[in-house]
């Protein structure tokens, strides 16, 4: 049951992308505004497991929907739109490198 209702996100979201990428704005919308929460709570879980609590959680969101919306346009539709797939092809790494309150030694602290 899980698994299809996994399966069926995923091919919701691929077809809402093909959309967005034929000039679709509301699929776009739709896309973003069903992706946020997940990433969210994928990144919240992901800090709190490497001792980062809740900082910077928004930022790594935005910057992953950013790299969403940069590469919207190379994803090949005939893939799947997971948040495996997104994940991997994100990358939304440069918070690591950057510098604020929660950000000081942050690749020390993974070392």
């Amino acid at each position: 049951m899980e698994q299809q209702r996994a399966h069926d996100r995923d091919r919701t979201w691929a077809e809402w992308m093909r959309a967005a990428n034929a000039g679709d704005e509301i699929a776009y919308r739709r896309l973003l505004e069903a992706l946020a929460p997940l990433l969210r709570q994928v990144v919240r879980r992901g800090f709190t497991r490497s001792g980062f609590g809740n900082c910077d959680v928004e930022d790594v969101v935005q910057e992953t929907l950013l790299a969403i919306h940069l590469k919207r346009q190379i994803w090949d539709e005939n893939e799947a739109l997971s948040p495996t797939k997104i994940n991997n092809e994100s990358k939304p790494s440069s918070w690591w490198r950057g510098s604020g309150p929660c950000r000081e030694n942050n690749v020390a602290r993974l070392a």
